[in-house]
């Protein structure tokens, strides 16, 4: 889980930085800043939960980890707010 925590940490924190280079006002920007700190919120109890139960949170650091990375790539190439 401390992986996805700083994943989740290193994107959020040049995100900002990122959509501001990119030509994003700020409307925009809070637009897109705000949910992440909800979907943090909302699924960091849920990976627990997968977590215990299939008794390796290990594994689901790594699978979690791999899905904030080519989320990341993703957002990174793609030019649609909406995305």
């Amino acid at each position: 889980m401390e992986c996805f925590t700083f994943l989740g940490g290193m994107f959020g924190s040049i995100l900002s930085i990122y959509l501001s280079s990119i030509g994003c006002n700020a409307s925009q920007i809070s637009t897109i800043v705000s949910p992440s700190s909800i979907f943090t919120i909302v699924f960091r109890p849920i990976m627990g939960i997968i977590a215990d139960r299939i008794q390796s949170p290990k594994t689901v650091s790594i699978y979690s980890s791999v899905l904030v990375i080519i989320f990341g790539l993703l957002f990174g190439n793609s030019k649609n707010i909406i995305f």
